[in-house]
């Protein structure tokens, strides 16, 4: 009895070793893998990944651009040219979305879902200002021409591709494509206090003058234009 229990005793102190060892073990290679990792972190020189568009180009955000009269302000999302400086083959810049930021809540909002289309131009529709004070009143619209199909071939949508016509609220709510791909847009004019906007442009070997109702964001009437 006393033989027997001698050697339960000595298995039992045994095992606790095997587990001892085990555990000791174990965390010796966790904290090993953990040093590997942090240590090629510090050292690698490797900056952090950067967001990119879906063909692969890396994207940061520029500078900030006031939306007159509102609590918003715009910060472009574009390419970031990772060529040398002195190179002269680099390819320009090209703004693939736009991140409308709420100074009094800090809410955020992209313009589009996607980062695939260029927004080649934009600009701010203002509503009338005070009589006698304001020159001009608050942002009520944004105008963009954005280019959302490769349509020179190329392989790439960029500022160079046919753009549409755009409008938006100024917190960029509510973007719509009033005029699509168009082969150039020649101007603009503003109509009844900021509310209805004139796009002259050209669509194959044809003028046109398209009158846009901007806060129903829809063109209310077409006249085509004699150019011979």
């Amino acid at each position: 009895m006393t033989s027997s229990r001698f050697f339960r005793t000595v298995w039992r102190v045994n095992g606790l070793l095997v587990l001892l060892t085990f555990v000791l073990a174990a965390g010796g290679a966790l904290a090993g893998i953990l040093t590997s990792i942090s240590w090629g972190a510090r050292n690698s020189g490797a900056e952090p990944v950067a967001a990119r568009t879906e063909q692969g180009e890396p994207l940061s955000l520029g500078d900030v651009e006031e939306v007159g009269g509102t609590p918003f302000v715009i910060l472009p999302f574009s390419t970031r040219n990772e060529a040398s400086k002195f190179s002269s083959g680099a390819e320009p810049s090209v703004t693939r979305n736009l991140l409308f930021f709420e100074a009094s809540t800090g809410a955020t909002r992209w313009l589009r879902p996607d980062r695939r289309a260029a927004v080649a131009e934009r600009a701010f529709i203002h509503a009338p200002g005070r009589p006698g004070h304001d020159e001009v009143g608050p942002v009520r619209f944004v105008r963009y021409e954005i280019a959302e199909a490769d349509t020179d071939g190329d392989g790439q949508v960029t500022d160079e591709d046919a753009r549409s016509v755009a409008v938006s609220g100024p917190g960029g709510e509510e973007l719509t494509t009033v005029l699509s791909e168009l082969d150039a847009i020649l101007g603009y004019r503003e109509l009844e206090d900021g509310t209805a906007l004139l796009v002259f442009f050209r669509r194959g070997t044809e003028h046109f003058a398209a009158r846009v109702d901007l806060p129903a964001r829809k063109v209310t009437r077409t006249t085509r234009l004699p150019a011979d």
